[in-house]
């Protein structure tokens, strides 16, 4: 019973020093999405991030929504992908100083696409990714989305669906308040 209440007791002083912040996340990305087009192409996304911390583990829960946005050609047609994705990752963050900071993440992440030409508008991924953080206040980040089991079925010009396995990198810089 001892070990109990001191555990409770452990997890409300840490839960009191927890960290809440709210930012703004934008970058770029490099995605390909299997044989839809020749090559990855460039995009770029923005929006808003929150991240809740648990200073005395380093641990924590990261979050955003974003519209991204990436312009292809496919048979000499200019096509354009528009989503909102929402990453939800667990975050390990350690300090290298009173100013520099680094973290790993990794979690799900969730792609609603909004185009016309999309037969299933839902796709999800793993995101993981490594990153500084500056001033308390800056942070960057290098990351890698893996497909999951989930795809997009895309129309392809001519008719016929193709499942599609978005993957790729992501670069990106955050601001929090």
């Amino acid at each position: 019973m001892k070990r109990i209440v001191f555990i409770a007791l452990l997890l409300l002083t840490v839960s009191a020093h927890a960290q809440f912040h709210l930012g703004v996340k934008g970058g770029v990305s490099i995605t390909n999405m299997n044989d839809r087009h020749e090559g990855a192409v460039a995009g770029w996304y923005i929006g808003p991030t929150a991240e809740f911390t648990f200073p005395i583990l380093g641990l924590g829960i990261d979050a955003a929504a974003v519209y991204h946005k990436v312009d292809y050609s496919q048979k000499d047609t200019m096509e354009e992908s528009q989503s909102i994705e929402i990453p939800v990752r667990l975050k390990y963050s350690f300090g290298l100083g009173r100013t520099l900071g680094g973290f790993i993440a990794a979690g799900p992440q969730f792609t609603f696409l909004f185009n016309d030409d999309y037969c299933n508008d839902f796709a999800t991924s793993l995101n993981a990714s490594a990153g500084v953080k500056l001033f308390k206040h800056l942070q960057a980040e290098i990351g890698y989305l893996f497909p999951l089991g989930r795809t997009i079925d895309q129309l392809m010009l001519g008719g016929s669906p193709k499942k599609v396995k978005r993957k790729g990198w992501q670069l990106s810089l955050a601001y929090f308040f």
